[in-house]
């Protein structure tokens, strides 16, 4: 993931959920698990993107994210929608007036920090998504991931002997660019500035049929999504943390 959220980061990003599905079927998916009319807090929202997807779906939606520029580019896009709250904070540090009826982390933290979180600001369900895979998509030689997958958070709940749905499913979200120096500029970002083989980046390039966007770079995401309940979370901590 591109961890610094500058105006070409932004671009990128927006032009990637505005020509794909991506976010609408992951909301719909999420929204099963949901109660009705419910108060949802999309926690560490980034762009917002899955909040204003989930908005449909729910009473009101909560995104809070630390950084700034994300959150200021989410509150111009959702001007106007009522049922929107937007906070740019720390998450550990935020006090919301009624525990909300249900959580979603999307690709968030470890999961030490989701469950501190949940069990002090939720009161019903907590949706997890997290990436089944263990190295960043498009690393030139990539971080690994193993301690965020979906595997590493359901061994931790059972561990924790909190029950637990979970389903496994892919989505593409991919990359389109209008030019292969514009494919060149979004490796440069993503790998922190580090010059990446041209031969490299046109090998994993696509002919797009998208008007305006030649090329694509494919993104299919493995992902799965765990569902378990924050009163769980409590009474896990309530005898002691369950370890085994």
């Amino acid at each position: 993931m591109m961890q610094d959220w500058l105006p070409e980061t932004i671009a990128f990003y927006r032009t990637a959920a505005v020509h794909s599905d991506y976010y609408r079927v992951l909301a719909e998916r999420v929204s099963a698990y949901l109660p009705p009319n419910a108060h949802v807090c999309d926690a560490g929202c980034g762009l917002g993107e899955l909040s204003l997807a989930l908005l449909p779906f729910c009473g009101r939606v909560t995104a809070i994210d630390r950084a700034a520029a994300p959150i200021e580019d989410l509150r111009r896009r959702a001007a106007g929608l009522s049922r929107m709250e937007i906070l740019q904070g720390d998450i550990f540090e935020n006090r919301p007036p009624k525990p909300y009826d249900a959580m979603v982390f999307c690709l968030f933290g470890n999961m030490e920090e989701t469950l501190q979180i949940a069990a002090e600001q939720c009161a019903g369900r907590v949706i997890l998504i997290k990436r089944a895979s263990t190295v960043h998509r498009f690393g030139a030689g990539g971080s690994k991931l193993e301690h965020f997958t979906p595997e590493a958070a359901e061994e931790r709940l059972h561990r924790l002997r909190i029950p637990c749905q979970a389903e496994r499913f892919a989505l593409e979200l991919g990359q389109p660019f209008r030019s292969l120096e514009e494919a060149d500029q979004f490796f440069r970002l993503y790998n922190r500035g580090r010059d990446i083989p041209p031969e490299e980046v046109r090998g994993r390039l696509q002919v797009s049929a998208l008007p305006g966007f030649p090329y694509y770079l494919p993104n299919r995401k493995e992902l799965g999504l765990i569902v378990f309940s924050a009163p769980d979370i409590r009474r896990a901590k309530a005898r002691g943390g369950g370890e085994a």
